[in-house]
Order: structure tokens, then C-alpha cells, then sequence
């Protein structure tokens, strides 16, 4: 991750810190937020079962894109080398949920 320091969230009219690196469904700063959109109607249409503020469904659908974005990667070259080559080598790849300005970079 490129940005592992604490960020600052408003906490019942307080201020606090916290080592989140995602947006957190229930959270009122994310309401409006296109991403966390997406997120619950995905969750509604094919986990409806499932708990959206749970953390494991957010890391969930998270590592989901990552292994996605993997893959749209290796193109047409879809070989585990490639595959390979590409999850170890990632340069600025940006996925839904984490918080802005997150981003994966693996050299």
C-alpha cells in the first residue's frame, strides 16, 4: 500500500484516529460515496444473506478486484508466469473501497 499512515475520522463529535485503510459501510462520511454505492448494491443483489458492515465483506469484495485487475492485466497472456509477473509487479492499481489516494505498488 502506498498510504499506511492513520487517517483522521470524525468520531460522535470527537476526533479520532484510526489505521483503516477502507471505507466502512454505516459510516456517514461514505453515504454519498459513488464506490460504497456499488458496494451495497452489490452486496443487496448477490449477498443478501451477508452483513454489508462487516468487515469481511468488504475485504472480500476488495481482494475480488484485486484478483480482477490481476487478470485484466496478463491481456491475452493469461499463464500462471504471467499471472505471476503481474501480481508482483503492481504500479499505482487502484481498486473500490479503500480510502482516496490508496493504491497498490509492488515492484
Amino acid at each position: 500500500m502506498t498510504d499506511t499512515a492513520p487517517h483522521h475520522r470524525a468520531c460522535g463529535g470527537q476526533s479520532s484516529y484510526s489505521n483503516d485503510i477502507m471505507d466502512m459501510p454505516g459510516d456517514p462520511a461514505w453515504t454519498n460515496d459513488p464506490e460504497m454505492r456499488v458496494f451495497l448494491a452489490f452486496m443487496k443483489k448477490y449477498a443478501r444473506d451477508s452483513y454489508p458492515n462487516d468487515q469481511l465483506s468488504i475485504f472480500g469484495y476488495y481482494n475480488s478486484a484485486m484478483v480482477v485487475a490481476r487478470i485484466k492485466r496478463c491481456g491475452d497472456n493469461l499463464t500462471r508466469d504471467n499471472l505471476q509477473v503481474q501480481a508482483t509487479h503492481l504500479k499505482n492499481v487502484s481498486v473500490p473501497m479503500p480510502l482516496p489516494g490508496i493504491t497498490q505498488h509492488r515492484a
